[in-house]
């Protein structure tokens, strides 16, 4: 008998050209087998308890804040309480850094699979959030100059009743409600974790809106809408104060000329002396809707309610659900102001007389709704606030361009504009982009 029949009975592991593989070879291979299936007892315990926590419910790991991850910024809070899921499972486990609980591939690799996340595609790639938050730019301009024409128009024709066209179009924002629960059960989400920041949201929000449209009777919509703009200097100061943003000389350049414009537009002469009473009351209701804006752009990435590292559906979801909490606190809490209002005299709370002025009524709560979910959009596609106030200085040509077709369309003149106060708006778009 040969040597080959006399052996041990131990496997043979490959053959090359039908040859079997050289004792030093099959003794490499037996050993590395014997070390794996060692190694192998302690991972699949790892694996299991793991697996309980795959989730996301327990840990947390959702919406878990990781500096690296696109959109994100650096400057969100790292409390663990502040990271608790929102939405429910994150469809994967998160490996820990000593790569226990890893595949078994990447454990017979010698790799750990969390060395390297492979690169985001697809709707939750940067490049598709930085396009979809160009989008929702676009569309932001052209609702807010149609908001602002709509509510101007209906003052203009004798409706001079701001609280009914806030109250009531903020509280449509709760429609948004409506559109999350077919996902409820599926994202699992907690309205605890957003009752109080919505509340907060909601109370800013509706005096922001009520102060622009007072001011809106008292200013010219083409430069309401350029002061308005100073709002991204407003998030930057307010950035580096609750979001721990850098200082930088070229902002502080950008704040100054910002600045400069607002007052070149707000004191430029106009055709009609008289009414220089009226335009001061106008700008520093303006100024003090501005600066709520800000604060209700920067609370809303600061209380982190929808993390830029989230999914793309799973954030998109979770911002109308913040839209239709603050809806729903609009609805539950701001009546109150009608009956006051009433009683002081101070507003005469009813609707529109004409059906025509009821239509626009509507349109104009349809329109702030759209307003309000594309900024809590565009703010989770873009990962900024500055960036967001920023790219909507595009509804500055946009009001000048509509101002001057409605007057072309109603047959009157076109607008008057000093030139000091179209300085005063190049400068507010040059300081912007700074």
């Amino acid at each position: 008998m040969s040597s080959h029949a006399s052996a041990s009975p131990t496997t043979s592991y490959g053959a090359v050209g039908g040859s079997p593989l050289s004792a030093e070879a099959d003794s490499l291979i037996s050993s590395y087998l014997a070390d794996h299936r060692a190694h192998r007892t302690g991972s699949e315990t790892s694996l299991v308890t793991e697996s309980s926590h795959s989730d996301g419910r327990d840990d947390g790991s959702f919406f878990s804040y990781d500096a690296s991850g696109p959109g994100s910024s650096g400057y969100y809070p790292e409390d663990d309480n502040d990271h608790k899921a929102l939405l429910g499972n994150d469809g994967g486990t998160k490996p820990s850094a000593s790569g226990e609980g890893g595949s078994p591939s990447d454990q017979l690799g010698g790799q750990s699979s969390s060395t390297e996340a492979p690169p985001k595609t697809g709707t939750d790639s940067r490049r598709f959030r930085l396009a979809m938050a160009l989008v929702c730019m676009f569309g932001l301009a052209i609702s807010w100059v149609a908001q602002g024409w709509l509510g101007q128009s209906l003052q203009d024709s004798g409706y001079e009743n701001p609280y009914i066209m806030s109250y009531f179009g903020h509280s449509m924002f709760a429609l948004g409600i409506l559109i999350v629960l077919p996902f409820y059960k599926t994202f699992d989400i907690n309205p605890r974790r957003y009752l109080m920041p919505t509340f907060v949201l909601a109370c800013i929000s509706f005096l922001m809106l009520y102060l622009w449209y007072l001011s809106l009777n008292h200013t010219m919509l083409s430069l309401n809408t350029a002061i308005y703009q100073c709002v991204c200097v407003v998030v930057y100061f307010l950035s580096m104060i609750l979001l721990k943003e850098r200082a930088d000389w070229r902002k502080f350049l950008a704040v100054a000329v910002c600045i400069t414009g607002v007052f070149l537009t707000a004191f430029a002469p106009t055709e009609d002396d008289s009414s220089t009473d009226g335009t001061a009351l106008g700008y520093m209701l303006l100024i003090g809707s501005t600066i709520l804006y800000g604060l209700y752009e920067v609370l809303f990435a600061w209380y982190r309610l929808v993390p830029p590292d989230a999914p793309a559906l799973e954030g998109l979801l979770a911002s109308i659900y913040t839209l239709g909490l603050t809806g729903v606190w609009t609805f539950l809490i701001f009546w109150i102001g009608m009956p006051i209002l009433q009683a002081t005299g101070f507003e005469n709370i009813a609707l529109p007389p004409t059906p025509e002025l009821r239509m626009d009524l509507l349109i104009l709560w349809f329109v702030v709704v759209i307003y309000h979910a594309l900024l809590l959009i565009c703010l989770f596609m873009a990962g900024s606030p500055l960036l967001v106030s920023v790219g909507t200085i595009l509804a500055v040509p946009t009001a000048i361009l509509v101002e001057f077709v409605a007057a072309q369309i109603g047959g009157g003149p076109a607008p008057s504009i000093h030139a000091m106060a179209w300085a005063g708006m190049c400068l507010i778009v040059l300081g912007s982009c700074c």
